[in-house]
């Protein structure tokens, strides 16, 4: 499986509510997954597969970013993602900063804080 960057950045592939969510790094399969109808839970999300592996091959080879999904295991279905874009700065000594963006839980799965535990 290829995965956006390195799974063993995610807290030991975290896994919630008795095995059934995983936490792992965006896999170029999740478009199957319903990545797409996730995201549109949030705002305008509109791109077809090949689309979707074209932009992500291309965050892969950028390498700053670090978008993390939860899969519903049973259901084989992305139920959360959020992602974390790497800035290099000139500001704070050549410092880096990250920032948080594109947090969305399906509608199905909010309150129940799956946000609080990873």
């Amino acid at each position: 499986m290829t995965f956006l960057f390195a799974p063993e950045l995610v807290i030991n592939n975290a896994t919630y509510n008795n095995n059934e969510i995983a936490f792992r790094p965006l896999s170029i399969n999740d478009y199957d997954l319903g990545f797409s109808e996730l995201l549109q839970q949030l705002t305008v999300a509109k791109f077809d597969k090949t689309q979707f592996e074209q932009r992500f091959m291309e965050m892969k080879k950028d390498g700053t970013y670090y978008i993390v999904i939860a899969e519903d295991l049973i259901k084989k279905k992305i139920i959360a993602t959020g992602t974390i874009a790497v800035e290099k700065k000139f500001l704070r000594d050549c410092g880096t900063c990250g920032h948080i963006e594109d947090i969305v839980v399906d509608s199905t799965y909010r309150g129940k804080n799956l946000g609080l535990k990873y």
